[in-house]
């Protein structure tokens, strides 16, 4: 009986409740372990998500890789104060309310699906592919594209559209999940979703990067390419960083 009225709520309002709950449940972790430098909060621990444990910030649903882009942009960048042009490919929600902020910036917002969860994400101002990508060349002082390209069929496409609009001395943040026990890329389009699951992390991933396989695709798509390792200068326990986890970041 429950399961039959588990399977009659919409996957957006479940959704939706998963992430209240996570809300709720914050209000008891009170404390002062660990903090999200992005929404100022601050608990005992934050929530689990998925396999991993406490990386979920109960206030904005920050993560690891949200935290850690906040401070390098907060540190390396003026989005949060100066007058730029900036492209973000499927927005977050936590990083989106801060970067949008800035009033001086020309902040574009884009992702081909326009069905979102608003708890976690956000509207996107443009539709679009980002193997389509509807600006002018040399447009863009800043890129973000986080958990994207992974999705993407033709991902060699994507990158050279987004070396396009991207201009000479801005750069990217291109953050894909990476396998660390291998140095190529793991990619056979053939695969069931189960085997997806199984072998990329997720049936809808159509690849598995290693971070040496990408950079170097990156760099064939005639981005100059760094693999940061800034998390290493931060407070990693208290913002409950993901240690092996180094910024890719792109330059024209």
């Amino acid at each position: 009986m429950l399961q039959s009225i588990k399977s009659l709520i919409p996957l957006k309002l479940k959704i939706n409740l998963y992430y209240q709950m996570i809300r709720l449940r914050g209000a008891l972790d009170k404390g002062n372990n660990v903090e999200c430098n992005i929404c100022g909060s601050h608990f005992s621990r934050f929530s689990d998500f998925g396999s991993r444990p406490s990386v979920l910030c109960p206030t904005c649903f920050s993560l690891e890789r949200h935290r850690l882009q906040f401070a390098y942009l907060t540190q390396h960048s003026g989005i949060f104060t100066d007058a730029l042009k900036v492209l973000h490919f499927a927005p977050e929600k936590c990083l989106h309310e801060k970067i949008s902020q800035n009033k001086k910036l020309e902040y574009e917002t884009a992702d081909l699906l326009i069905q979102f969860i608003d708890i976690i994400e956000v509207k996107p101002k443009h539709q679009m592919s980002i193997t389509d990508i509807k600006f002018p060349d040399n447009h863009f002082d800043i890129i973000l594209c986080n958990h994207v390209l992974e999705h993407v069929p033709d991902d060699k496409k994507a990158m050279t559209e987004l070396l396009r609009v991207l201009k000479p001395g801005g750069f990217g943040i291109l953050q894909v999940p990476i396998n660390l026990k291998s140095d190529d890329i793991q990619e056979d389009m053939s695969l069931s979703t189960a085997d997806r699951a199984k072998y990329y992390g997720s049936p809808d991933h159509l690849r598995f990067y290693a971070e040496k396989g990408y950079m170097q695709r990156l760099r064939e798509a005639g981005f100059q390419v760094e693999s940061n390792p800034f998390a290493q200068t931060l407070d990693m326990d208290r913002l409950c960083l993901m240690k092996t986890e180094n910024l890719i970041i792109v330059r024209k």
